[in-house]
């Protein structure tokens, strides 16, 4: 059984980020920035992740991303990414 850290993880792509008024927001391909539309409003930190769903696919590799984008500590990153991922299964 592979440990969290080696959990491989992927982005739906069905889904799109857009930048409106400076937000990154989370939808649809063939939707836009309506309201109705929006599945979810992306922070820098979220959206750096999705981001990096689209090339690193292990929770190790994207969290050594967050430590070199923000120098932050690999708890704070792990937490991030646990979050994050949490909150795409809960709306998708």
């Amino acid at each position: 059984m592979q440990s969290s850290l080696q959990a491989i993880v992927e982005r739906h792509n069905e889904y799109k980020v857009k930048r409106a008024q400076k937000k990154y927001y989370l939808l649809k391909k063939d939707g836009d920035v309506q309201p109705g539309k929006i599945i979810i409003k992306l922070n820098p930190t979220a959206y750096y992740i999705w981001q990096q769903l689209a090339e690193i696919h292990t929770v190790e590799g994207i969290t050594q991303a967050l430590i070199a984008k923000y120098t932050i500590d690999e708890a704070t990153a792990q937490k991030d990414i646990k979050g994050f991922l949490e909150d795409l299964n809960e709306i998708l």
